[in-house]
């Protein structure tokens, strides 16, 4: 493991992990936010953050680690993640005329595509259970850019996974 070629100070961060510096219980993810419990070993806070995804926690909880283990109290740390909104075009949740749109369109590479589309299929898990009348999930993708000679391979990866996946319509948008 990483102690073998690391000798210096080791900050772990997880989910529902004990074992770990600072991690985030009781999650309950919606599209409008994220609330969970902040727990570092010595003490703990409810966290209700604007940004919604489940790869946001991890994100959250990795900023939080780093403040803590500077100096940071768990007060300060709410209220630096709180008034988050995040990134223009990452992961923006939106309402209109009866569809809620995930605009994530901002540097989109593999693994933030891939995160935004199970987001996607959570969210429309959950609009479906609750029998909302939206029936279908949508994905509207750009190109995935800066790739290098591992573009036309990525963008042909993608494809084959949005196949598998409980993705009603897929467009694509671009030469990729």
């Amino acid at each position: 493991g990483v102690r073998e070629i690391f000798s210096g100070e080791l900050i772990t961060f997880g989910i529902n992990n004990e074992d770990v510096d600072m991690t985030a219980k009781d999650i309950n993810i919606s599209e409008y936010g994220t609330n969970f419990v902040l727990c570092s070993k010595k003490e703990s806070i409810n966290i209700s953050s604007k940004l919604p995804g489940y790869f946001n926690v991890y994100n959250m909880i990795a900023a939080a680690v780093v403040a803590y283990s500077i100096g940071f109290g768990m007060e300060e740390i709410k209220k630096g993640l709180e008034p988050f909104n995040g990134v223009k075009m990452r992961f923006e949740v939106r309402r209109c005329g009866g569809v809620t749109l995930l605009n994530d369109v901002y540097n989109a590479n593999p693994s933030s595509t891939e995160e935004s589309i199970n987001e996607l299929i959570r969210l429309h898990q959950i609009s479906l259970q609750r029998g909302n009348q939206y029936k279908r999930a949508i994905a509207v993708l750009g190109d995935m850019l800066e790739l290098g000679e591992y573009s036309e391979k990525a963008h042909k990866e993608l494809g084959r996974r949005l196949s598998q996946l409980p993705i009603d319509i897929f467009i694509g948008v671009g030469p990729l």
